[in-house]
């Protein structure tokens, strides 16, 4: 049994209800930016609506700090 992914947040609450896209067409619109193609392109290629994609790009944006290493304290040796 195939269940969708869900933060569990209320009943019937599923995450792809909550980003109004489909994983597969998000996944293959970031796959599509990450190869430098246009979010206007994006939008026709994954039938993905205008407004939809400026809400990734905003998320994307929102959520860059998440792809970094944390700072590391570096302590001097004596």
């Amino acid at each position: 049994m195939e269940v969708a992914p869900t933060a569990a947040l209320w009943p019937g609450q599923t995450d792809e209800k909550e980003l109004g896209l489909d994983y597969f067409r998000l996944d293959t619109a970031l796959k599509l930016l990450a190869q430098g193609i246009l979010p206007g392109e994006v939008c026709s290629l994954a039938n993905i609506d205008p407004k939809k994609m400026a809400k990734i790009l905003a998320r994307k944006e929102k959520n860059v700090h998440k792809l970094a290493l944390p700072p590391i304290l570096k302590l001097k040796q004596k």
